[in-house]
């Protein structure tokens, strides 16, 4: 399909799911109010590349934002594996302007913003310039839209509460030194964070180390089950300490050494 005719309807397409695309070098953003992600298109030769941006700012919630820009990227994506498009994502952490780790000044623990990006079954994300590729493209962000609508179902929130985000409370330090005791890891490691938000309301727990993070939400947790309870996933074979799960089209590989740590917590 010609470049013009793809942008054009792909611009209808937006619109339908209230989006506003503005063109910014070789991509579409795709983008609407109040919302947490937004949806970059890039074009190339015959192809385009379509994957989320997920992004906090201080208008969304106070302190440090490391748990609240890891959960709402892990939300949507969890959503979609388990929608009836089978999306399996990859997370790519984005780096801080001001760096990170030893030679920055931000802690490399902290979460500034990330990429989800679409490995299967749609090959990272990149589509043919063609009819079928706006249809996915349209069934992707009505999922998006699924997922943003119905957000307040995973959400604890009291309105009778101040936002606020702690990270001294009693009840948190215990429960993450619970936690950083089962890894046998120092709470006080510089790759450890963790913290007490409400509105959105958890406990958040992250290790660099293990590549892990803890998120002590009960509603939220109710509601991934329900999700995951309706969909069939089919454990096919386990080889070389990995465990392999399929929920046609899209195949999972997990670590066998890494479930054992998820048992631990």
């Amino acid at each position: 399909m010609k470049l013009d005719k793809f942008v054009e309807q792909l611009n209808v397409i937006a619109r339908k799911y209230f989006y506003e695309p503005s063109l910014r070098d070789n991509r579409i953003v795709l983008s609407r109010s109040q919302t947490l992600l937004t949806v970059p298109i890039e074009f190339y030769e015959d192809e385009v590349a379509i994957y989320l941006f997920a992004r906090t700012t201080s208008w969304d919630g106070a302190g440090d934002r490391t748990d609240m820009n890891d959960v709402f990227s892990m939300l949507p994506a969890l959503f979609m594996r388990v929608s009836n498009l089978h999306i399996s994502s990859k997370l790519l952490d984005l780096e801080h302007p001001l760096g990170q780790g030893d030679d920055g000044a931000i802690r490399e623990v902290e979460l500034y913003a990330r990429y989800i990006t679409f490995s299967q079954p749609h090959k990272g994300g990149f589509l043919p310039r063609s009819k079928a590729s706006l249809e996915i493209i349209e069934h992707i962000l009505e999922a998006i839209t699924e997922y943003e609508v119905s957000l307040y179902h995973f959400i604890e929130s009291d309105s009778n509460q101040n936002d606020s985000c702690d990270y001294t409370g009693l009840d948190l330090h215990v429960w993450a030194v619970t936690l950083a005791k089962a890894l046998n890891q120092n709470i006080k490691s510089d790759g450890v964070l963790y913290n007490k938000r409400v509105n959105p309301s958890w406990l958040y727990f992250r290790s660099l180390s293990h590549k892990l993070s803890v998120i002590r939400a009960p509603k939220t947790a109710y509601m991934l089950r329900e999700l995951v309870k309706n969909t069939n996933f089919e454990k096919t074979h386990s080889s070389d300490g990995y465990s392999f799960y399929i929920n046609k089209p899209t195949l999972n590989a997990f670590k066998d050494d890494e479930t054992t740590i998820l048992l631990k917590v």
